[in-house]
């Protein structure tokens, strides 16, 4: 009969050894990432702090650590990074770990919303479901873009070196070149900007200043755009070359160099 009572009431203690070690939430550590491109790597940077709630104290305990993409539960998504860091018996009832995850987003992940959902958990064999005591998540919103696409352009086409008055009132003509595998007339305008300038109007109109035709003589149509001279700022130039950026209809990011030369010096 005694054993019989030691057993019932071992069996009644398991569940509270179980849960000795509790969990608190996952703090986020700013910047949270928000943009991202397939392929590209990003710091996820995180806390979360575990208490030996159970007295007498009387054994560690694991607190793994998971970063998913897409995930629901601690085992479906895309596996991004994981570790594991241990709360020990000769630390402090709180203890807080301090993570810095390195997140490499799939290069086949298709463009559009994701998340990028963080994991923390006090059961090291991540039993699911479980109590939100043992098993946290952070679920981060962040939308998959797709990578800058390095292309040509050619600021004054004809003009050698490309020089701009910054103290004109006019435009400067960009070209954008297109390739084999890029059409540069599907380039929205309104998304164009060179040195922080972005593409004059015509007149009071809406219309963009824009032209299409080939600016290199490769048999490819290219776009021209005009930007506004006085809205270039100087301080964005990289080792005397101005930077224009852009993205076509479709949404497909752009971004390409020039040399330029400022007359007279700014």
């Amino acid at each position: 009969m005694n054993r019989l009572i030691t057993l019932i009431i071992v069996v009644a203690l398991l569940p509270a050894v179980a849960v000795a070690h509790w969990l608190d939430e996952i703090v986020i550590v700013p910047p949270v990432p928000t943009t991202v491109a397939p392929g590209e790597t990003i710091d996820v940077v995180f806390n979360y702090t575990t208490r030996d709630a159970k007295l007498p104290r009387d054994h560690s305990a694991a607190c793994p650590w998971k970063v998913r993409l897409d995930s629901v539960n601690p085992y479906e998504g895309e596996p991004l990074d994981s570790g594991v860091n241990w709360h020990y018996l000769s630390d402090l009832e709180y203890v807080t770990f301090n993570v810095v995850a390195s997140a490499t987003i799939p290069s086949d992940t298709t463009i559009g919303p994701h998340s990028i959902v963080v994991w923390a958990s006090t059961d090291i064999s991540w039993t699911w479901p479980n109590t939100p005591e043992l098993i946290k998540s952070y679920v981060i919103p962040i939308v998959v873009v797709s990578p800058v696409l390095e292309v040509g352009i050619d600021i004054k086409p004809g003009s050698t070196p490309n020089t701009i008055n910054l103290g004109s009132n006019g435009v400067v003509p960009v070209a954008i070149l297109s390739t084999d595998t890029f059409d540069a007339t599907q380039v929205d305008p309104a998304t164009v900007s060179l040195a922080g300038a972005g593409v004059a109007l015509r007149g009071k109109g809406t219309n963009y200043l824009t032209t299409e035709r080939d600016v290199n003589g490769d048999g490819l149509i290219d776009l021209e755009v005009k930007v506004e001279t006085e809205n270039l700022d100087p301080g964005t130039f990289q080792n005397g070359s101005a930077v224009l950026t852009g993205s076509t209809y479709d949404g497909q990011a752009i971004s390409g160099m020039d040399e330029i030369t400022i007359v007279p010096p700014a």
